[in-house]
């Protein structure tokens, strides 16, 4: 038994051998076909109506449908009439004298602009946090826009004793129209530079997930159907792209895109009406141990967190 488990062994290291042998030696021109387009494949159309099956589109379509954010009535021209964090307000829904765990919360959150008034779309990207500093620990509420300037950030309330309510507003609703703008209509905001080697030489190109004109390089990664072009080369052909690296940024935003992307009304926080609660123990439940154990409760409401804000 020990011999044939020698032999076993010895035969496993020649068939590693061999394989890495093999892969070593395969020739490059094999794995540039592999990720190389049809030459008939048209450039200038949009990747990803061309590269996806239809059962990869209608994933795609309800991937977009789930981060879908509405957009502004229209276009502003006056900075003063976006989101201002430093007048936006927050409020108890419903207040009441005793909040108990297991329980919810409702923070009714209200928009203003940078006169005062509040907003008459919605929009807005708010950030809502439950938190306890005595116990470090926190949850995330969840924020449903209700159109018209205001929203409701829902919380679980999962322990006992002191909860700070933290709301942020993380870009306006006119800066996210300025982003989601840029993001559909200017892939080459980042771009990346393609390296060319062949027959000794090399040369630099620009390449992105889609550029203008037809004088280019079209890549397919045969999986996930997403493509990759580059720019073509002068002297050499397109399967001798080897790698590419980070290009840089273009400016794509005008002053006044950039005011309502600035810092100072970014991820900013918001004053409310109160900042903290008191929770009391749960009426169904003695002793419960730091965090609230949700199978005690199996008819418990639990307000489904959204991914979209993150502590």
């Amino acid at each position: 038994m020990r011999f044939a488990g020698k032999n076993f062994f010895l035969l496993l290291c020649c068939l590693a051998f061999m394989a890495g042998f093999i892969y070593r030696n395969l020739p490059m021109e094999s794995l540039d076909h592999f990720y190389l387009s049809p030459p008939n494949k048209s450039s200038d159309s949009h990747w990803v109506d061309n590269n996806l099956t239809n059962q990869g589109s209608e994933e795609f379509a309800d991937l977009l449908k789930l981060i879908d954010w509405p957009s502004p009535p229209s276009s502003i021209t006056d900075f003063s009439l976006s989101t201002n964090p430093k007048e936006c307000r927050y409020e108890l829904l419903s207040p009441r004298s005793i909040y108990r765990a297991g329980e919810t919360l409702e923070v009714l959150i209200m928009a203003k602009d940078h006169y005062g008034n509040i907003k008459s779309y919605g929009g807005d990207f708010f950030q809502a946090k439950l938190h306890s500093p005595v116990i470090k620990a926190g949850v995330t509420g969840r924020v449903t826009d209700l159109n018209n300037g205001t929203y409701l950030a829902t919380f679980l309330l999962p322990w006992e004793g002191e909860a700070q309510v933290n709301i942020r507003l993380i870009h306006s609703s006119e800066a996210v129209s300025v982003l989601k703008d840029k993001r559909e209509s200017h892939p080459e905001k980042v771009y990346f530079n393609g390296y060319f080697h062949f027959n000794g030489s090399t040369e630099e190109k620009e390449c992105n997930i889609e550029l203008p004109g037809q004088d280019v390089c079209n890549y397919n990664e045969p999986v996930s159907g997403d493509t990759w072009q580059c720019l073509k080369p002068q002297k050499m052909p397109c399967h001798s792209l080897v790698y590419h690296s980070m290009g840089g940024y273009r400016r794509v935003t005008n002053s006044l895109e950039d005011s309502l992307l600035s810092g100072s009304v970014t991820a900013q926080n918001i004053n409310g009406a109160f900042t903290s609660i008191k929770i009391d123990p749960a009426i169904n439940s003695t002793a419960l141990p730091g965090f609230l154990c949700l199978s005690l409760l199996p008819n418990l409401y639990y307000p489904a967190p959204s991914t979209t804000y993150l502590l």
